[in-house]
C-alpha cells in the first residue's frame, strides 16, 4: 500500500505532468518553430519526463518486489534532473542570443557538468554512492547525495554569469531572467542544505511557467 507520505508527492508529480502536457502542447502547435522555441520545448519536454520518473518512483517504492526497477527509475530521475539543467542553460542561450566567443567555452563547463553527473548516476548503481534501494524497496539517501546538487549549482552559475555580463539589455529584462534562474537555485540548495527534494520540481514548474507567461506577453507587446 501506497504510505501518505508517498500519496503527497505522487499527487503533485500527477498535476506537474498536466501542466507540463499543457504547455507541451501549446508550443508543438506554436509558430514559428524558431531555435528558442526548440529550446524552449525540450526544456518543459525533459520537466514533463521528471515529473513522470518521480510519479513512477512513488507508486512503486515500498515495493520489495522491484528493488532493480525502482533502482533503475530513481537513476533515470538523477539522469533527467541534470539533463534539465542543461536544457535550461541552452533556453537562456538562444534567448540571450549569447555571443559567439562565450559559446565554446560556456557550453563545454555545461557539458563537462552533465557528463560528469552521468558517469556519478553509473558509479552509484555500484557503489551506492548518492543512494540506494533496500531490499524493502525504499530509498536511502547515500553519503555524497549532496554533492551531486553542486553540478546543477555550477551550471547555474554560468547562466548567471552570461545574464551579469549582457550589457545590452536593460536592468529590467535582466532582473527578469534572472527570476527564471533564482528558483532552481534555490531548490538546489535546499536539497543539499536540507535533504529534502518535494520543492524541487515545482520550483522547476514555477520558474518553466515564468518563462513561459514571459515569452508570450513579450509577443502581445
Amino acid at each position: 500500500s501506497l504510505r501518505p507520505s508517498y500519496i503527497k508527492d505522487v499527487s503533485a508529480d500527477v498535476m506537474g505532468m498536466i501542466i507540463a502536457g499543457i504547455l507541451i502542447y501549446s508550443l508543438a502547435h506554436d509558430k514559428p518553430w524558431d531555435k528558442q522555441n526548440r529550446a524552449f520545448f525540450r526544456l518543459v519536454f525533459v520537466l514533463g519526463l521528471l515529473f513522470h520518473f518521480d510519479a513512477v518512483s512513488g507508486f512503486m517504492e515500498g515495493s520489495s518486489d522491484n528493488v532493480d526497477a525502482i533502482r533503475f527509475i530513481n537513476t533515470a530521475v538523477m539522469i533527467f534532473e541534470a539533463f534539465m539543467a542543461y536544457c535550461f542553460w541552452a533556453y537562456i542561450r538562444e534567448e540571450m542570443k549569447v555571443e559567439k566567443i562565450l559559446v565554446p567555452i560556456t557550453n563545454v563547463i555545461c557539458k563537462a557538468v552533465v557528463i560528469i553527473d552521468l558517469i556519478v548516476c553509473i558509479i552509484n548503481c555500484k557503489f551506492n554512492i548518492l543512494f540506494s534501494i533496500n531490499e524493502n524497496g525504499e530509498y536511502l539517501t547515500g553519503k555524497f547525495a549532496g554533492l551531486y546538487e553542486i553540478t546543477k549549482v555550477i551550471i547555474y552559475a554560468v547562466v548567471l554569469f552570461v545574464i551579469l555580463e549582457d550589457k545590452e539589455r536593460s536592468n529590467k529584462e535582466r532582473g527578469i531572467l534572472l527570476t527564471f534562474l533564482i528558483f532552481p537555485i534555490i531548490s538546489h540548495m535546499w536539497v543539499y542544505l536540507f535533504d529534502n527534494y518535494a520543492s524541487i520540481y515545482p520550483m522547476y514548474l514555477f520558474s518553466v511557467m515564468l518563462i513561459y507567461i514571459n515569452v508570450f506577453a513579450t509577443r502581445s507587446r
